[in-house]
Parts: structure tokens; C-alpha cells; sequence
């Protein structure tokens, strides 16, 4: 027997468990009478990173089979050629927008809530970077692994499409994040006048 573990089945458990984590951590500071407006937001910033972690996580890995089928499916497993794209654009055009837009958009909330909560690693546009194509390395290469052990239940491609798309998301998140800050900024030195 063969069971699907899907993105639904993933956000039912994990996100419930960490609006439970976070409303635990707000009682625990009412309790010591530590309570305020500012940790409260500074837990919900937290909670919306994880959840948008987990939102990566089950969208580009799930589904998966359980236990895994035949891996041989005869679909490409990995593409390092920007040739596809271009065969795509000329097959359906929505599809390739859909693609590229869809992976573009994908990492933007990453860096927006990365810093958003003052997290180190995005304090500095290089290692932002560094650690966002450190992670999407790491997530074309799970689906890699996910397509040779027959995990995957729809076919996935390592996509050198896929990198370049989600990393220029990283910059459009970098770029936007620091727009808001600038008119933030802006703005509370035009009430201060």
C-alpha cells in the first residue's frame, strides 16, 4: 500500500502546531508579566517566517510517496540548460510566465521576513544571497533525489530555471523591503518636521 503525504496534509499539522507554539509563548509571558506590544509582534514576525518556510518546503516537495515506486519514469530528472525554457515559451507562453513568475515571486516574502525579523544572515545583501542559493541549492536538490528514488508524486525537475528565477526573487524581495524601509524612513522625518 502506498500512502500520499500532499502540502495540505503538511500545512494541517505543522502550521496549527506552530500558532500553538506561538500562543503558548504569549501566555508564558503574560504569566511572568512580561507581556507587551512588542513581543508580541516580534512572535508573530517568528511564527510567519516558519510558516513561510514550511510554505516552501511543502510547495516545492510535496507530494510524496510512501514508500517510494519505481523511480524510472523516463521524465528528466535535472536540467542545467536555459534551452527548456525557451521550448516552453514556444509551446504555451502562460505556462512559461507562470513559471517564471511563480518561482520569481516564491523567495520575495523569504528576504522581506528574513528581515523584517532582524535575522543575521539578512543584514547584509551578500549573505543573503549566499544563504537564499544555499537554500534553493538544497531544494533543487531534494527534488532531485525526490525524482531518482521515485519519491516524487508528480514529476519534478532539478531546474537551473528554477535557481535563477528564485534568486532574482531574492533581489526583488532585497530591493522592495529596502524601498519600504527608505519611505518609512521618509515619512517619520516628514512627521518629526
Amino acid at each position: 500500500m502506498t500512502y500520499l503525504i500532499d502540502y495540505e496534509t503538511i500545512a494541517l499539522v505543522f502550521i496549527p502546531l506552530i500558532l500553538v507554539i506561538y500562543a503558548s509563548a504569549i501566555l508564558s509571558a503574560k504569566k511572568k508579566n512580561k507581556l507587551c506590544k512588542e513581543y508580541i509582534v516580534e512572535k508573530a514576525k517568528n511564527s510567519a517566517f516558519v510558516i513561510y518556510i514550511i510554505f516552501i518546503i511543502a510547495v516545492t516537495l510535496f507530494p510524496i510517496l510512501i514508500p517510494p515506486e519505481d523511480p524510472d519514469s523516463g521524465f528528466k530528472v535535472i536540467n542545467l540548460s536555459f534551452a527548456d525554457l525557451v521550448k516552453m515559451w514556444e509551446y504555451n507562453k502562460r505556462i512559461a510566465i507562470v513559471n517564471i513568475g511563480g518561482n520569481i515571486a516564491l523567495f520575495i516574502p523569504f528576504v522581506i521576513l528574513g528581515r523584517l525579523n532582524n535575522y543575521r544572515a539578512f543584514h547584509s545583501f551578500k549573505r543573503c544571497i549566499v544563504l537564499s542559493v544555499i537554500l534553493i541549492l538544497l531544494i533543487e536538490g531534494a527534488q532531485y533525489l525526490e525524482m531518482t528514488l521515485g519519491l516524487a508524486a508528480s514529476p519534478r525537475t532539478a531546474d537551473i530555471i528554477d535557481v535563477v528565477c528564485n534568486t532574482i526573487g531574492v533581489v526583488v524581495g532585497w530591493m522592495l523591503y529596502s524601498l519600504l524601509l527608505k519611505n518609512k524612513i521618509q515619512q517619520k522625518g516628514n512627521l518629526i518636521l
